[in-house]
């Protein structure tokens, strides 16, 4: 008898052609997340912090936006967890949003 099925994980082609990806900037008051592609811009709250990693978000660092629920990761921190296993629901939807696109 086989045990449950796990979640796919996105590979490194999925991750790396996956969108949302965002440059951290200061621009008075605070930091903002400017989008790579396209004109969205997000200003983030003075304690705006990476959930993976729990540090704070700095100038010129890349960062990524999940489809979904909008939450802004360092984009080196949610690149490797979808790597590693979609377990959080975000993830499961960020892998299944690229796994869509091909």
């Amino acid at each position: 008898m086989l045990g449950p099925a796990k979640p796919p994980v996105a590979s490194e082609e999925d991750v790396a052609a996956a969108p949302g990806v965002y440059t951290i900037q200061f621009q008075p008051p605070g930091l903002i997340a400017v989008a790579v592609e396209g004109p969205d811009v997000v200003a983030l709250p003075a304690d705006a912090r990476c959930l993976v990693c729990l540090s704070d978000f700095e100038i010129d660092e890349a960062a990524r936006k999940l489809v979904q629920c909008g939450h802004l990761f360092h984009q080196e921190c949610i690149d490797q967890v979808s790597l590693q296993t979609p377990s959080l629901p975000h993830i499961a939807y960020f892998v299944a949003v690229v796994d869509n696109r091909s």
